[in-house]
C-alpha cells in the first residue's frame, strides 16, 4: 500500500504522510493539543497532494536550529513507509 500526503490549512497548518484520510485525520488530531475531535471535524480543511508539492514544502521546512533540512533526510523522510507529520505551522515537525 502506498502513502499519500495531505495538507491541513486549519485549523495549524500541517503536511503528512498517511494511508488514507481518516489515518491523515487522526495523526493531526493526536497531534493538535487542545483541539477536540468534535470541534476539529467542523475546522478541519484538509486535502490531498501530490508528491511533488510535497517534496517542495517539506523540503522548504527549517528544522528546529534554523538550518534546512538535508536532502538525504528529505528524500528518506518522503519515500519511508511510515505515517507521520512531516511539517507543522513550517517547521519540520
Amino acid at each position: 500500500m502506498s502513502l499519500r500526503f495531505y495538507e491541513v490549512m486549519q485549523p495549524y497548518y500541517a503536511l503528512l504522510k498517511a494511508k488514507n484520510p481518516d489515518s491523515a485525520k487522526q495523526i493531526y488530531t493526536k497531534i493538535v493539543e487542545g483541539v477536540q475531535p468534535l470541534a476539529l471535524d467542523e475546522q478541519l480543511e484538509m486535502k490531498e497532494v501530490p508528491v511533488e508539492y510535497a517534496s517542495v514544502v517539506y523540503s522548504r521546512s527549517l528544522t528546529r536550529d534554523a538550518r534546512e533540512i538535508p536532502l538525504d533526510a528529505v528524500v528518506q523522510a518522503l519515500t519511508n513507509r511510515t505515517e507521520m507529520i512531516l511539517t507543522v505551522e513550517g517547521c519540520a515537525a
